[in-house]
């Protein structure tokens, strides 16, 4: 079977929930070609007003956000990059109903639409992606996709140096969020436990829980078909940072 005769994954997908304003206000849609050099001008015009930007990783960050805008020209996401729409500092919706729209500055537009482009790439290398390239990405990294250890322990609570409690927990795939939920700081412990293996963790105030660890069996891997969209997306991100390494290298 050839690749041209294999369909895609997963439908494409460009915009994120609440900056999607953002990416539709920024593109200027002309047939005009956006050539290196000028987006590397409009690149450091806006690092000017750069916040949080230590300085001595500026330069990396703006061939990172070049590398990404000329992809994306490329890649037809966008036509043209300029910064002039990033210069009205305004409300921009979002999605937070206590506080309402928010102001975001011209840096803070840029970020936003700098990331839109790389998650539409990202997008777009996952629609070109087949069944059986994820299946493949899967069968080689069967550690991304392994359930929960099914997970005895016995926790004994100490307070001012005295036993007041001893109880078992039962981990497995079903429980285990609800139980970090309830005690993170015990069940995060246990699941780094060989059998047999013991642990304290500290509460404070003179409290700690003893974690012995009674009995653990390998959780197995989970089905493909469980995690074919997982694998699509872990696929798509690998594929996006060695493509944007290779081009920074270049």
């Amino acid at each position: 079977m050839t690749r041209s005769s294999r369909t895609a994954v997963i439908p494409r997908m460009l915009c994120r929930a609440g900056i999607t304003a953002v990416l539709t206000v920024s593109i200027v849609t002309t047939a005009a070609a956006c050539t290196p050099a000028t987006v590397q001008h409009e690149v450091a015009a806006v690092y000017e007003q750069a916040e949080g930007v230590v300085l001595d990783a500026k330069e990396s960050a703006m061939e990172r956000d070049i590398a990404i805008i000329d992809w994306a020209i490329e890649a037809g996401i966008i036509e043209r990059f300029e910064t002039a729409e990033f210069a009205d500092d305004s409300a921009v919706p979002t999605n937070d109903t206590q506080f309402g729209a928010q102001t975001m500055t011209t840096w803070q537009r840029y970020r936003d639409y700098v990331e839109q482009l790389a998650q539409g790439l990202r997008d777009k290398l996952r629609d070109e992606l087949t069944i059986d390239d994820v299946r493949e990405f899967y069968q080689q990294h069967p550690e991304a996709f392994t359930r929960v250890d099914d997970v005895v322990i016995e926790v004994t609570e100490w307070h001012d140096g005295r036993a007041v409690e001893t109880f078992s927990v039962e981990i497995d795939e079903t429980t285990v969020r609800e139980l970090q939920e309830r005690d993170d700081a015990v069940i995060a412990a246990a699941l780094d436990l060989a059998e047999g293996a013991t642990v304290t963790v500290d509460r404070g105030d003179g409290r700690y829980a003893l974690v012995r660890c009674v009995s653990r069996h390998d959780g197995g891997v989970m089905p493909f078909d469980d995690v074919v969209q997982a694998a699509a997306m872990q696929r798509a991100d690998e594929l996006f940072r060695q493509a944007l390494e290779a081009r920074l290298a270049g």
